[in-house]
């Protein structure tokens, strides 16, 4: 990732939205969702019409 930042490539932002956030939203036809949870969580509850994003791993910084 900070290969691509510095050979000024372009970059996007992903926002995260709560389940309450998600909900107000639901019906705009514009709207996608990804689903990046583990394969356990996602099979454990779905949300309608996303799409599941299996990830190879996720860092968090801290």
């Amino acid at each position: 990732m900070t290969s691509w930042q510095n050979a000024g490539l372009p970059l996007q932002h992903l926002g995260k939205w709560t389940v309450y956030e998600l909900n107000e939203h639901k019906e705009d036809p514009n709207l996608t969702v990804l689903d990046v949870r583990s394969d356990d969580e996602f099979q454990q509850g779905k949300v309608p019409g996303a799409t599941h994003l299996r990830t190879a791993s996720r860092r968090t910084s801290g």
